[in-house]
This record gives C-alpha cells, structure tokens and sequence, in this order.
C-alpha cells in the first residue's frame, strides 16, 4: 500500500506558510535513504483541504506513481494533516485526489 502525508507549517520570520508532503516509510536503518518528501509553498487561491492535494499530487507525479499502473487514490484528515493513499493496483485512473 502507498500512503502520502502531507502537513501545515506555519510561516516564520524567513519563510512563508508552506504545506510538506511526504512518503508515509518505514525507513531503512541500514541504508539510511533520505526520505521521500517535498515543500510546496501555500498558494492562497485553493483551500486548505486543496492545498495538501495539490501537494500529495506533485509529489506523485515526482515519484514517477502516475505511470506505474497506480489505481485512484483516497483522502483523510488527521489532527496535523491529510493522508492520501492508494487503494488499487493495476487501475488507470490516478491523481483522481
């Protein structure tokens, strides 16, 4: 199953609002990958449930998930955030979040 969180973080002094998506992994100890992750900056023309789709579906389309026989993919709000995951395999229909 893949699953993508996404969160809100706030503005700071030196950067804007900006929303992380991030691949939802049990990381490897050993190999000590970099996580699969991405910050997009908060675009103040979409709503809130909007701006973490938008993420989550940048950072798919980045991990190359649309054209690897992916099926649709399904939301959920947590207390910091979404999460979006893949419910099928071998479908067409991606980026239908």
């Amino acid at each position: 199953m893949l699953a993508i969180e996404t969160k809100f973080l706030a503005p700071t002094n030196t950067r804007p609002a900006r929303i992380v998506a991030r691949v939802m992994e049990q990381r490897d100890r050993i190999t000590n990958l970099p996580p699969r992750r991405l910050v997009m900056p908060c675009d103040e023309r979409l709503g809130p449930e909007e701006q973490h789709r938008a993420a989550a579906a940048l950072l798919i389309r980045r991990l190359d998930w649309c054209t690897n026989g992916y099926g649709q993919w399904i939301s959920g709000s947590t207390p910091t955030g979404y999460v979006f995951t893949c419910n099928t395999r071998g479908g067409s229909t991606v980026l239908s979040i």
